[in-house]
């Protein structure tokens, strides 16, 4: 989209907290593709806290019961992008 002329798209990218060591993000890859496009990017930290009370928000919002790790992740990544489009 940048090559073809679209400036001020905005990204996101989503991370939690590190636990043991382990990073719980990829921000560091999502900058470098940032930089690359010239885009308007949001790394978005998710503080672990919001996860298990943001359950019940995330299974009102699906239009069919799913089973998956990422839903509650997801569904905290949507309000976030949402304050910024």
């Amino acid at each position: 989209l940048a090559e073809a002329g679209q400036h001020g798209l905005k990204t996101f990218s989503i991370g939690f907290e590190s636990v043991n060591g382990v990073a719980g993000d990829e921000f560091k890859y999502s900058d470098v593709i940032a930089r690359r496009f010239d885009t308007d990017h949001h790394p978005i930290r998710i503080d672990t806290a919001r996860m298990l009370p943001a359950l019940d928000g995330a299974i009102a919002a699906m239009s069919e019961p799913m089973v998956s790790h990422d839903c509650v992740a997801f569904y905290l990544l949507s309000q976030e992008v949402a304050k910024h489009v």
